[in-house]
């Protein structure tokens, strides 16, 4: 599965933050922070690398401890019914309650997102 994590890293010698995204691969990008980073900051550097990747532009992401997880999404030219949004909610509750301590780890919903759609 296509994953991208974000973060903020610190460079020691020069001073200065630094977003970095990285996915499962290894292949990074990063962009240098200027100011106080938030979340478009770490959605356009993800969308940087998507884009390098060939994933394309639309992502969906969320907070992780550590920064941000984004997968990307291509919407579906269908509309979804009622009973594919149920479906894919009780899936989504049933994984996060899997989840020792009751944290919910955003990759992984975002993996059971992935095969929700892969099986339509």
């Amino acid at each position: 599965m296509n994953t991208i994590l974000t973060k903020v890293t610190f460079d020691k010698k020069t001073r200065k933050r630094f977003i970095v995204a990285i996915t499962a691969s290894g292949k990074t990008t990063k962009r240098h922070a200027t100011h106080s980073v938030n979340e478009h900051d770490h959605k356009q550097v993800a969308v940087t690398l998507s884009v390098r990747m060939g994933w394309g532009f639309e992502l969906i992401g969320g907070e992780t401890k550590d920064g941000f997880a984004y997968i990307p999404f291509k919407p579906s030219p269908e509309p979804i019914s009622l009973t594919d949004v149920k479906s894919a909610s009780e899936v989504l509750v049933r994984a996060a309650s899997a989840f020792s301590n009751g944290g919910i780890d955003p990759i992984r919903l975002a993996a059971g997102i992935m095969d929700l759609i892969k099986r339509k």
